[in-house]
């Protein structure tokens, strides 16, 4: 399994969601965007690179919003 960053998670949420309601505009029944709850197992990796730093892994994805 590929590992996902946190960031990039968030990132790829964001831009479906965004996907989403630019496609219904056109489309006479639309559904407005609630509250969305997810839950994200991550693992934490300090890097020792020259970079150094925090990263946060998403190891699982639970979604609540349904």
């Amino acid at each position: 399994m590929k590992e996902i960053q946190l960031k990039e998670a968030i990132a790829a949420l964001r831009e479906e969601l965004t996907e989403s309601i630019l496609a219904s505009q056109s489309e006479s029944l639309r559904f407005a965007v609630g509250e969305i709850t997810l839950e994200f197992e991550i693992e934490i990796e300090k890097s020792m690179d020259g970079k150094g730093g925090i990263k946060f892994w998403v190891v699982e994805l639970a979604d609540f919003s349904r």
